[in-house]
């Protein structure tokens, strides 16, 4: 199966998130808490990325596509279990019965 290429790769890409940073650091008056999350910045980001990445493009993804019946067609375009897919449905049903995601 073909690998799900999307804009979040163009756009959010680890530059553009470092770029922020750099603009934060400027503006922010909390050196502390900007010195703290220097201490392991390229983890920093990378979990930012991932975080977004996941929470965004792969969840938006599958409340589009999911039809009910495509797991496993899913779980192989993002290299995920068929269960953490039916975790991620399940999310994503009880956050639309609270008005979330």
């Amino acid at each position: 199966k073909k690998k799900v290429d999307n804009i979040y790769n163009k756009n959010l890409s680890y530059d553009n998130l470092l770029n922020c940073y750099k603009i934060i650091k400027k503006t922010c008056k909390n050196k502390k808490a900007i010195n703290k999350f220097e201490l392991n910045l390229n983890t920093n980001i990378y979990n930012i990325y991932t975080s977004l990445y996941n929470k965004t493009y792969v969840y938006n993804y599958i409340r589009q596509h999911y039809n009910g019946r495509n797991v496993r067609e899913l779980s192989q375009e993002f290299g995920y279990s068929d269960r953490r897919i039916r975790q991620i449905i399940s999310e994503i049903s009880k956050n639309n019965e609270s008005g979330g995601i």
